[in-house]
Order: structure tokens, then sequence, then C-alpha cells
């Protein structure tokens, strides 16, 4: 689908222009074909999708990790944040996938294209289908090899979409401490990545592009993600929490204010570090990216029209007073007008039926 954004503002996360006053964004094919300053060529005006990007934002979306994704829909619900498995037994496989499907789906509306999660390998059938239906890109790490593998055979023969491997909607990973059972071949294979917490130069050494680094500080591990440890952030890393309670993007960005961040250190972790750390999801908007990018209003109400420079743009979105209008995962419209597309009433009433039931 071709789709064209038009006189927005653009963080770029560009070292030259990270920030575009008013510009313009086309997509083809998923792909970021073109990003530039003032109207648009031409041959880019009869997009088949036009997006008015007056009073609006254009930036990569959040990335999030590392929670529990089964226990997303249930963490306000003070008896299952203290037996999770109890309250994720009591729902059958079709209301655990609606509820996956509308937590990930709020997710989106707060600005988030992609998530790192933990996974259950007794569930991911479910999660697969509940993934590759709502559209938001979801790695799944599990403790070792063979559950990895497993989870692979099983969440491909699950997926309702089967462009969602293959676009990277739905990824694989491992999570472990110290050291991994699985090779760099292997996790190339799978398109797998590791996350090895207190990982040392011989795990960086074995692993290299394919290694994410958690809570450590070996030289050799570029990449790095700080989880529930914002005191060893030094400003290039990037952070993130396995509490479901810090998983929205609200949530997380009033935690790392909390912890002293700059508005600006934070919208760039969650849109440019996170990415880069995490090994998912798109840390910049330029030519060859791939597209996945919130629009936030700041038009209409409730936040708008609001006037506001550069800096001030930062301190909106660390104020939360931003709604985010369009969601753009891969180059498919996963949000838009502030309507969700991918799942429907159905999904949301299913949620509704089970809310009653576990708040009895």
């Amino acid at each position: 689908m071709k789709i064209l954004i038009d006189g927005a503002k653009i963080v770029t996360f560009r070292e030259d222009k990270p920030i575009i006053n008013e510009g313009y964004v086309f997509i083809n094919k998923g792909i970021v074909v073109a990003v530039g300053e003032g109207p648009p060529p031409p041959e880019y005006e009869f997009a088949e999708y036009v997006i008015d990007g007056r009073g609006r934002v254009v930036m990569p979306g959040f990335v999030l990790g590392i929670p529990d994704l089964l226990q997303l829909p249930f963490r306000y619900i003070s008896r299952c944040s203290r037996n999770p498995r109890e309250c994720i037994e009591s729902v059958s496989k079709d209301e655990l996938r609606a509820l996956i499907e509308v937590s990930l789906t709020i997710l989106s509306f707060g600005g988030a294209t992609s998530i790192v999660a933990l996974a259950n390998t007794d569930y991911v059938d479910v999660v697969a289908k509940a993934v590759s239906k709502c559209w938001v890109r979801t790695r799944l790490l599990f403790k070792n090899r063979d559950e990895l593998y497993e989870g692979v055979r099983t969440a491909t023969k699950s997926i309702v979409d089967q462009d969602a491997i293959p676009k990277g909607i739905l990824s694989f990973g491992v999570l472990s401490k110290g050291t991994v059972d699985v090779s760099q071949d292997e996790l190339r294979s799978l398109n797998a990545f590791a996350y090895v917490d207190s990982c040392n130069d011989d795990v960086a050494r074995k692993l290299q592009d394919r290694l994410t680094c958690i809570n450590t500080s070996s030289e050799l591990c570029t990449r790095k993600v700080v989880v529930d440890a914002i005191e060893l952030w030094r400003g290039e890393e990037g952070i993130a929490f396995t509490n479901p309670r810090l998983s929205h993007p609200r949530s997380y960005i009033q935690m790392l204010r909390f912890n002293g961040l700059s508005p600006k250190e934070i919208t760039r972790v969650l849109s440019s570090a996170n990415p880069w750390s995490l090994n998912i999801g798109v840390p910049r908007i330029v030519e060859g990216a791939t597209a996945d990018i919130i629009i936030l209003n700041f038009r209409e109400p409730p936040h708008g029209p609001t006037i506001f420079d550069d800096e001030g743009l930062y301190e909106l979105i660390c104020d939360n007073m931003y709604s985010v209008e369009t969601v753009i995962v891969a180059g498919d419209l996963v949000v838009d007008r502030f309507e969700p597309l991918m799942i429907g009433r159905k999904e949301f009433e299913t949620v509704k039926r089970v809310r009653s039931e576990l708040i009895r």
C-alpha cells in the first residue's frame, strides 16, 4: 500500500536532521521510500492513502520490553497479580487470545509498535494467533534452545496471517543469564536473538550482532538494555522493565521521569535507543527503513490545538499530552483516526465479558 503523510512535523532521529518542521513521508510496500522537507513531489501525491499531517507529529513507534506477555491483560487485578497463573488458567484459549489482542492494541494506542516479552511454552499457539492478527511487532523470549525451537515450530503452525513471521511481526529469542546454549548460526537461521543478563566477553564474541546484553558492562557488547536498573543507564543504552504494570508507554514515561531522565532523553530512549538495544523496531525515519510509525495529534481535542517548539514537543510527550491518531506497522495501518483496524468489536466484547467474570 502506498501511503503519503503530508505537511507533518517529523521526528526522524537522524543525526543531521533530527526534526523536520513541515515535511512528508512516503511509504510503499512497507518501506519508507522518501522523507523530505516542504511539499512532496507530484508523483507521491497519487498515493492510495493520503494522511493530512498538519498539526500532527510523525515519529518512530515506541519499543517496550521485557514483561511476561500473558500477564498484561491481568496486571490491574490484584488477585491476578499475586497469582497470575490461576487467572490465566481460568479463561479459555479463545478468551485469552482476545485478551492478548486487546492488550497489545491498547499498547499501540499508547504509541507502542514493538514489544519484547517473555514467552510461556504452554500458550505459544494462542500468542501467535493474537500477534499475527492484531499486528503489533512482538518478540517472544524462551528459556533455552529446546524451548526456542519448539516455540518456533508451534507458532509457525498457529499464525493467522502467514506474512507475520516473514515481516518480523512475530519473532523469537532466548533470555538467559551468563551464557546461552544456542549458537549464532542457529539464531541467524531462525532470525532470532539472544538476551543475556550479566554476559561476558566470551558470550559477546560468540553471538555478536545477535546479542543484547542486560545489566552488564561488557566492552564487546555494543547493544545493551538495562532492565529494572535505571541507575546503570549512562545515556546510550535502552531501558526496559519486567514489571507488566510498566509496559504501557505512559507508565513507562512516568517511571523514567521519576528517575530523573529529561523529556528529550525519555523520548529518545523509547523511539531510538530501545529499538537499537532490543534489536527490534525502527530507530529512525529514513529512506529504506521499515515503516513502523506513529502519528500524534496535537491539532484536535483533548490535547490540541497546542502551540509548541521542538523542545516543547518532548515535554508534551512526557506530560502524556498526546493522542495517537495513527499507527503504521510494517507499512500496514493498525490504528487510523483513533480506530483499531486489525481487531473488531467481537474481541472487545469478549474482554468485557471476561472482565465481569474475573472481578466478581
